[in-house]
Formats: structure tokens, sequence, C-alpha cells
């Protein structure tokens, strides 16, 4: 069947508005943020436009500044959701300077909470079920014996959240420890409805309206 001009000329006009749709493309740091944001995204129900990038880590998104200009001329939003470490007005003030040195635009919100200095692991010590308080309990006094032995070094928050999670997770499902395969959402052991998440909630919605 030979298409008229005319529809000819609509399917042309819809394939490039498809191919020019702006999408959000959000840049982190590990395996553990991407899953976390890319199920956040679809508890949000925003999943629509959305692409989660793991960049392996804060240093590495200097390589990205490619990526992130290319996105910028197609009209994407872009937005890079890091760890704030152990300094958050700093860790802010160099992902501004790298904007500006380059000449790129993206948006910025630093885990935990962006305002206070911590990392990923601090928002998910902050969401978990409370049912499973005793688990924590125990890994708590298990770093206090540590501390007060004071010959070994006590574990890191990333430790504490792959403790807990060994220890909840049927043995069938033990994988999901790892940090490229863990699961926030279709189980109870996480609470994304939990009030701490209110400003990562609000920085992601406002795309919502944009798309």
């Amino acid at each position: 069947m030979i298409l008229n001009s005319s529809l000819q000329l609509w399917i042309r006009t819809l394939i490039l508005e498809e191919e020019n749709k702006m999408e959000v493309k959000i840049f982190v740091e590990g395996y553990c943020d991407k899953r976390l944001i890319e199920d956040y995204i679809s508890h949000l129900k925003l999943q629509k436009g959305f692409e989660v990038i793991y960049t392996g880590g804060k240093d590495k998104i200097k390589t990205q500044i490619p990526t992130i200009k290319k996105f910028n001329d197609q009209e994407h939003k872009v937005a890079v959701i890091f760890d704030s470490d152990k300094n958050f007005k700093n860790r802010l003030a160099d992902l501004e300077k790298l904007k500006n040195e380059n000449e790129i635009i993206f948006d910025i919100f630093l885990f935990p909470n962006h305002k206070d200095a911590g990392t990923i692991e601090d928002l998910l010590l902050n969401i978990y079920n409370p049912i499973y308080q005793p688990v924590f309990d125990c890994l708590d006094a298990y770093e206090k014996c540590l501390t007060k032995n004071g010959q070994y070094k006590v574990p890191i928050k990333k430790g504490k959240i792959y403790g807990f999670l060994d220890a909840v997770l049927p043995i069938e499902e033990e994988d999901k420890v790892k940090d490229n395969k863990r699961e926030f959402i279709g189980n109870d052991y996480w609470l994304l409805d939990n009030a701490y998440l209110k400003p990562l909630e609000e920085f992601l919605l406002k795309y919502k309206v944009e798309l």
C-alpha cells in the first residue's frame, strides 16, 4: 500500500517528536544508588521518560561531561544524585564548580537528604522497617563490642546494610544482598513512604510536570 504524502509527513513528524522528546537523565555513583532511584521512581509512578545512569563513583562524573553536554544539546533534563560524604557544602560546591567550568547544566541532589553530610547508607538507615529493629540492635551491639575491644576495625555503614540484608533475606534470595541486585520495592524491608524521603520525592516530582 502506498501512503499519500500527507500521511507520510504526519508519520515523519511523529517519529521526530518521539526522538526529540525531553527525558530526565539521572547520574548516580553506585549500583545500589541506581537500584534505589529506579525503584523509588517506580514507587512514585514516574517511570516514563527517566533513565538512571551508573557512573562508578564521584570522581567518574568528569568522564560523563561529554554525555551531559550531549543531553543538554538535546534539551533533556539532567540530574546528579551523589553522596554528600563528609561535608554537604563542599560536595555541592565541587559539583557547581564542575558545571560552571565545563558550561554544562544539571540539577543536584545529595544523599542522604540534601542538607546533611552522609551517604546513601545514612538514608537507608532511616527508612528500614522498624519491625526489623532487633536485627539492627544486634548489629549495633556488635559494633560497640568491637569499639570497646579497640583492636579491630568497626564495619562501615555499608557493611551494616549488608549485614541486615544477609540476616533477613531468605536463602533462595541471598544474592540480593549485592548492590546491583537489591530490591527496594516488593518487600517489607524498606518504607518508601517514610517522611525522611520527602526531600528526594520533591526533587524527583518536579520533573513530572515537565515531561
